[in-house]
């Protein structure tokens, strides 16, 4: 028997959490409307693209992490966590690839743009799968989860001018997160890819599950009693939170194999921080 997730400890839990390691996206730098594009599959590509031939790897992710060293004060509570550290000094130093905001993200409807993020997501997560074993990417995993948990806040608050926003916010966090890892923002023929076979094929069966009660009770099932027996907490989130895309986007084909794909608990302590993102 299913029950809802969400119980009292929980929130409260998240609101520690929030309270104890926020970092700023700094949206005052936001530049809204700065570049026409249609779709968020489209800014995937042309980031893609930029990332690599502007070398925004050195000129920007690498200065911003050098500008800061565990002498200097810079949110001195995130340095155990090794990753996110990085992470918040690349927000300090807001590059135009991530806020030049597409005006997409003004002109959909909340719901669009909230749909079209979580399969925004779905292709970074399988375009990043490990080429060796299919092991899904810790750090990308969390962007399904936390949209997740920011859509059920946003249902919440019911503001239409805070759901853009805060969906623009995510946007942007989505971007420099990508950016920061090991191997920086996935590159465009990779992305193309994904897309191609999984979100703009021709053939609607190829990503579609069209019999879906026989999916619910054998992909799925299999996949939800790997996930009880999982020890990492992460890969339960995502089965829970892809199936319930799944079920709602019509039963797109992507957001099951990304809930198929697993992660491995990362190498991160809080004596010598270390992650490969």
């Amino acid at each position: 028997k299913e029950t809802s997730v969400v119980g009292p400890w929980m929130v409260i839990e998240g609101l520690a959490y929030l309270n104890f390691s926020f970092v700023s996206v700094h949206p005052e730098g936001f530049k809204h409307g700065a570049i026409k594009e249609d779709s968020v599959m489209d800014s995937l590509l042309r980031i893609g693209t930029q990332f690599h031939e502007e070398h925004l790897a050195e000129s920007w992710i690498a200065r911003a992490k050098a500008t800061y060293d565990k002498e200097s004060g810079f949110h001195t509570e995130l340095i155990p966590a090794g990753f996110q550290w990085e992470v918040s000094k690349v927000l300090a130093h807001q590059h135009p690839v991530a806020y030049n905001l597409p005006t997409w993200l003004d002109t959909k409807p909340i719901d669009v743009v909230l749909k079209d993020l979580y399969k925004a997501a779905t292709v970074i997560y399988l375009t990043t799968l490990d080429e060796k074993d299919g092991h899904g990417n810790f750090v990308v995993l969390h962007l399904l989860s936390s949209l997740w948990g920011l859509e059920h806040v946003l249902t919440t608050i019911e503001n239409d001018d805070v759901s853009r926003s805060s969906l623009k916010a995510f946007y942007v966090a989505m971007i420099c997160l990508l950016s920061s890892s090991a191997a920086g923002f996935p590159h465009h023929a990779a992305l193309q890819s994904t897309i191609q076979t999984h979100f703009e094929s021709n053939d609607d069966d190829d990503m579609y599950d069209k019999e879906i009660d026989k999916v619910e009770k054998n992909e799925w099932m299999k996949t939800v009693e790997r996930a009880y027996d999982e020890i990492e907490e992460h890969n339960i989130k995502l089965v829970y939170v892809t199936r319930e895309l799944w079920r709602r986007y019509n039963h797109l084909k992507a957001f099951r194999l990304a809930g198929e794909a697993f992660t491995l608990t990362p190498n991160i302590g809080p004596k010598d921080p270390e992650f490969d993102a």
